[in-house]
């Protein structure tokens, strides 16, 4: 009990971290900038915003499995009562 615990709080703080960076990334990749020049504007932007929304979704799912599995830790904390067990194992 005690490893899946450990296994599992530190699978959750994997996914949660990489789905910070994934999230980063996807909000870096909506970096759009344009200014005047002498020759009219000039717009400039991330070679990789084409994968904003795919990232911030990614991101999003990553954070969503890492307290998905956190949440299993403290949950399996929570003792479970023996009457209601043994009520069910003799029925």
């Amino acid at each position: 009990m005690r490893t899946r615990n450990v296994l599992a709080m530190t699978t959750g703080t994997f996914f949660v971290h990489l789905g910070v960076i994934l999230e980063s990334l996807g909000r870096t990749a909506a970096v759009r900038a344009s200014f005047a020049a002498d020759g009219g504007m000039v717009q400039a932007w991330t070679p990789f915003a084409a994968l904003e929304s795919a990232l911030v979704l990614a991101g999003g799912i990553a954070v969503a499995v890492g307290v998905a599995a956190w949440t299993t830790v403290v949950l399996s904390a929570i003792p479970v009562r023996q009457h209601a067990l043994n009520a069910s194992v003799s029925a």
